[in-house]
């Protein structure tokens, strides 16, 4: 999503960094249920603590994410991007 906002919107770095953070809530709050009552196995137990853990990164990687300059975060999307991206290539699934 952040990519596709630079790329193709041309919209800033961190402006498309904070509107993807921005909507990860409602689609979770969406999918979530649909996906359980597909059938779908959801592990609540292990997701309390995870989301805990999860607000907690998110909070301290929300602040320094804000204070890296335009360029420095644009190279650290592309790095995580590429290294996913190989990761699926070389252990598919």
């Amino acid at each position: 999503m952040v990519p596709l906002q630079v790329l193709w919107a041309k919209v800033a770095q961190h402006r498309a960094n904070g509107t993807a953070l921005a909507i990860i809530v409602p689609i979770a709050l969406a999918g979530v249920p649909v996906y359980a009552l597909a059938g779908g196995e959801v592990d609540f137990r292990l997701a309390a603590p995870l989301a805990v853990g999860a607000v907690f990164g998110a909070y301290l990687g929300a602040r320094a994410v804000a204070r890296l300059p335009e360029l420095t975060l644009q190279r650290i999307v592309a790095v995580v991007l590429l290294i996913a991206g190989l990761k699926q290539l070389v252990v598919p699934g």
